[in-house]
């Protein structure tokens, strides 16, 4: 039986990091580097209150992250870079982990990341998140909810549309991609109002 809980419990510290990771590796490895320090670097700075999540029969099936202007689900800070990449090689990561950065405005809900394991993809597990995190927004008083698609994931881009999300800014990041390494050339931000 599928379980959706908001808040992150402990056991599922670790699954959760490995998930986003993967979920988001063509934004992070890029930054981060090596697989293990970028999950270590993860599951040292997730809030587990930012974010619902999809289990069965204790494994961990999807994940969806937010942001509000109150906090977000990720916030690696220099302290627990340090650890990981030593001085020189946080502060080079932190200033590169900032481009990631989204500024949650008033009445705004940002989804920073939806991610199901491969092995529940096609069985509405992504939509079962959304839905639920649109129910939450609405009883929190979110007016809207936003997401950023990367340009080379076109499906996301369509699933979110069926959702009721529509897209509102296109952003190109040449030349920042080709520094850093991402192999996508643009993001896209979309937005789904949340009626009363």
């Amino acid at each position: 039986m599928l379980n959706i809980n908001k808040g992150l419990s402990e056991n599922f510290k670790s699954p959760a990091a490995e998930l986003f990771l993967e979920a988001l590796s063509e934004k992070f490895i890029p930054i981060l580097g090596r697989k293990d320090k970028a999950k270590r670097l993860i599951e040292s700075s997730i809030e587990p209150g930012n974010c619902f999540y999809i289990e069965e029969d204790g494994k961990l099936l999807g994940l969806l992250a937010f942001q509000t202007t109150e906090g977000s689900f990720l916030n690696p800070s220099l302290k627990e870079l340090i650890p990981i990449y030593g001085i020189f090689r946080a502060i080079l990561k932190a200033i590169n982990l900032s481009l990631l950065q989204h500024k949650t405005k008033t009445g705004e809900l940002y989804i920073e990341a939806i991610a199901v394991t491969d092995f529940a993809r096609s069985k509405g597990i992504g939509t079962k998140l959304i839905e639920n995190i649109i129910v939450f927004a609405r009883d929190k008083g979110y007016k809207y909810l936003t997401l950023q698609v990367i340009d080379t994931n076109p499906r996301a881009k369509e699933l979110y549309k069926k959702l009721g999300f529509s897209v509102i800014k296109n952003s190109k990041i040449w030349p920042i991609n080709k520094l850093i390494g991402w192999p996508f050339d643009g993001v896209i931000l979309m937005k789904r109002s949340i009626l009363k």
